[in-house]
């Protein structure tokens, strides 16, 4: 069950109070742009739409943490076979990436260099993006990286293309959560299902300590309804 916290975050009784020109304030802040896809979603009620605009952020941040956990996972286990297999922790120095790899490597260690002085192996490691350690499992990367190393990320057999394909779903589903996009429309138990079916097939034991501790479950159910007004036909739906 959802705990209390969750529930007051999303159902605010604040919320429910606001007088039409708070209300016309806040869609000003807000923009009417941004709150456009939940307007839909709650059939134009505007209160309900604030209640749908908080729950977004509300799961947003529960999938951060695990989307968190996840790309940490990835990356140092993509770390730790590639430094086995060039017998050096900066194999990124050696390995055989192209221009846009490059690029991101070179761009990781100048930022760090800048703000942090030398940019470690363990440094330059945290600081590449997820979309690097993604792009590691694409086509161009298959017999050079793929196929002699990278397979053995998993405990069970997988395909490389399979792999991209959730990777990149994992990632983007990643970029609309860091950049507070709108999720509302998604499968997001789906979602949720396949982050912890790679996650278990990276390590199982750390995916059972994330799953332990996540909060995406409770906060999904939190999800508001719109409830019909005093008098309305009480045989209607409401909208979940």
């Amino acid at each position: 069950m959802p705990n209390q916290n969750t529930e007051a975050i999303i159902t605010s009784q604040l919320t429910c109070l606001l007088t039409e020109s708070e209300l016309v304030n806040i869609d000003r802040r807000v923009s009417l742009e941004r709150l456009a896809p939940y307007l839909l979603d709650a059939s134009q009620d505007r209160r309900f739409t604030l209640q749908l605009y908080q729950w977004n952020t509300a799961v947003s941040a529960s999938l951060y943490g695990l989307l968190q956990g996840f790309e940490i996972v990835l990356r140092n286990t993509f770390h730790e076979l590639l430094s086995s297999a060039f017998a050096r922790a900066d194999w990124y120095s050696i390995a055989p990436l192209d221009s846009e790899g490059q690029r991101s490597v070179a761009e990781a260690r100048t930022r760090i260099e800048r703000e942090e002085g030398v940019a470690t192996p363990s440094r330059t490691v945290a600081e590449l993006s997820f979309g690097f350690w993604v792009s590691l499992v694409r086509p161009r990367y298959a017999q050079s990286l793929w196929d002699p190393h990278l397979h053995r990320s998993f405990v069970r057999p997988v395909r490389r293309d399979s792999v991209y394909h959730v990777l990149e779903r994992i990632r983007k589903l990643r970029n609309r959560v860091a950049h507070r996009e709108v999720i509302i429309g998604r499968n997001l138990m789906d979602d949720y299902a396949v982050i912890f079916q790679y996650l278990n097939g990276i390590c199982p034991d750390t995916a059972r300590w994330v799953k332990h501790h996540s909060t995406v479950l409770e906060t999904y159910k939190a999800r508001p309804k719109l409830t019909p007004p005093v008098g309305a036909d009480s045989s209607a739906p409401a909208i979940s």
